[in-house]
């Protein structure tokens, strides 16, 4: 007997009708065709090629940390948005160099892996990025424009690249946000 959503005693027979596997396979190929057709799959390719010729023989693994004020009480959609500053300015910052290119290249390859970290006042955000400028570390520090919740000229998230190591050695005692 069935139930009202097409289910027997057998098991959930809907999931096999031929209705679902026709939306199936039609969705399928959608994707491929707009995968195929997708202008950003050629220049994929090129940064595939680009990071395989420089990064062949890395052994450094790459990161991106975003340091975020704890201490400004900003709702997660605030966060959100401080943090997605941070990174496009530190990536910006990244591209400035051929050494930072080539990390970045190695970095998109291994999936661009980001940790969002967080400190409880300014001075503790200023000294790291004091820190990872003294390194040659590529950061981006974020200042809000004051329209909504923080004031105006308030440092709220810091963006900080480069190999892991050398990234841990300037955030690795801090907390997860």
């Amino acid at each position: 007997m069935a139930n009202s959503r097409g289910a027997t005693d057998d098991g959930p027979g809907y999931m096999y009708s031929p209705g679902a596997l026709g939306l199936a396979l039609v969705s399928m190929g959608l994707g491929l065709l707009l995968g195929l057709a997708s202008p950003k799959r050629f220049e994929f390719g090129k940064a595939v090629q680009v990071a395989g010729d420089v990064g062949r023989s890395a052994t450094r693994s790459y990161k991106m940390v975003l340091v975020i004020r704890s201490d400004l009480q900003m709702s997660t959609g605030k966060i959100a948005a401080q943090a997605s500053h941070a990174t496009l300015g530190t990536y910006k910052a990244a591209n400035g160099n051929e050494t930072t290119k080539r990390w970045l290249a190695e970095w998109e390859i291994a999936g661009q892996k980001k940790v969002a970290l967080r400190v409880d006042s300014e001075e503790a955000l200023m000294q790291l990025r004091k820190l990872a400028r003294e390194k040659g570390l590529p950061e981006k520090l974020v200042r809000d424009a004051g329209l909504t919740q923080v004031a105006s000229g308030s440092a709220t998230a810091l963006g900080i690249f480069g190999p892991d190591d050398e990234v841990n050695k300037i955030t690795g005692e801090l907390r997860l946000y």
